[in-house]
């Protein structure tokens, strides 16, 4: 018996149609089979995902803490706290941005560091552990963005 495509499209996907309705993205199974090796933790990885609900294309997301607070459940203190950590452990850069009269808005999340991993498979079983974090962008890149540090004497945002 034939089976037609709406069938073989409906066995592929986990989800009943009527879930996918208001969007969906596609999360690698490599990002989850990684999570206690590269010691990310729910939140951290629940703050991933929100943040790729925002990302479109080659830019960089950037809702504010508040917004990812009201996804998250969390108070966006919290959630700054755990972007803050997803940095040190080198998984992301958070870049600031300034408007008209150098008027603060609301951080770029760049998550090229987390996808860098997931395609060369760094810190694979058999790999030494490499730090990418030196493969940030520099400190002030000209276009009015620079990269969140605390080391004393650089240019950011501490929190």
């Amino acid at each position: 018996m034939m089976k037609t495509a709406q069938e073989k499209k409906r066995r592929r996907s986990a989800w009943p149609d009527e879930a996918l309705q208001g969007g969906f993205m596609a999360v690698p199974f490599k990002l989850i089979d990684q999570m206690v090796k590269w010691k990310i933790s729910s939140p951290e990885l629940t703050l991933i995902l929100c943040l790729l609900r925002y990302k479109r294309g080659e830019e960089h997301p950037y809702p504010s803490y508040e917004t990812l607070g009201k996804l998250m459940g969390l108070h966006s203190r919290r959630v700054r706290q755990i972007a803050k950590d997803l940095q040190d452990k080198g998984f992301l850069v958070r870049l600031e941005r300034r408007g008209e009269g150098y008027r603060s808005q609301t951080n770029e999340f760049d998550l090229e560091p987390l996808m860098s991993r997931v395609v060369q498979g760094v810190w694979g079983a058999t790999e030494q552990k490499t730090d990418l974090r030196g493969l940030r962008p520099p400190q002030n890149s000209g276009d009015g963005r620079r990269v969140h540090t605390e080391e004393p004497g650089r240019v950011g945002c501490g929190l």
